[in-house]
């Protein structure tokens, strides 16, 4: 917020984080096509050079919307913005890395004219709806969840020690519900337990 101005609040810049969240989610059925008629190496190293342009992309951002563009989740109140951002990239160019997964069932047609998608998968209506939910899950859980600390200071009145508290209370819940709903998702069906978490 000191970086970009006073138009720059905490509600804009949680933003940053959701859509980097969102953007996972709805990428990942053309994800799993490129891989399948590309192969895992070489979309792995079309993603490090999209995170890798994002990343130098964001350090020049002389506004909050300009970080909406590159989607980059990097920043702190007290580092400066630009080096910090750098530091991720660089520690991410520097760390190993572990294989990725091997891919899942696959949504490709095979195609002369190169990679498809396979809309047919939206004919059925539980792969509709949880894709539906997923996306606005990151959309609208991830903004409560970046503003808890301001919420806790500016608006409750609490110190910055508890508003930071509450983050930790909030992922340890998370922690527990995670356990419980997947009890629930084996024992009733994966999508009466998200439609009921939902």
């Amino acid at each position: 917020m000191e970086t970009f101005g006073p138009p720059t609040g905490a509600k804009e810049l949680s933003w940053v984080g959701s859509l980097s969240c969102a953007c996972i989610f709805v990428a990942a059925p053309a994800i799993v096509v490129l891989i399948t008629n590309f192969g895992t190496s070489t979309v792995l190293a079309s993603g490090v050079l999209c995170v890798t342009t994002g990343f130098v992309a964001a350090s020049f951002a002389t506004t909050y919307w300009h970080l909406y563009i590159t989607v980059a989740v990097a920043g702190t109140e007290r580092v400066d913005v630009d080096t910090d951002r750098r530091l991720v990239l660089a520690s991410e160019l520097s760390s190993p890395q572990s294989p990725p997964p091997t891919p899942t069932p696959t949504l490709t047609t095979a195609s002369p004219a190169g990679p498809s998608l396979d809309f047919s998968l939206f004919k059925n209506l539980h792969y509709t709806l949880i894709f539906i939910s997923t996306n606005l899950f990151a959309l609208v859980y991830l903004v409560p969840i970046l503003l808890t600390p301001t919420y806790a200071t500016s608006v409750v009145g609490l110190p910055p020690s508890k508003g930071a508290l509450m983050i930790t209370i909030v992922s340890s819940v998370g922690i527990v519900s995670r356990i419980v709903i997947g009890h629930l998702a084996d024992r009733y069906g994966t999508l009466n337990a998200t439609i009921l978490f939902m």
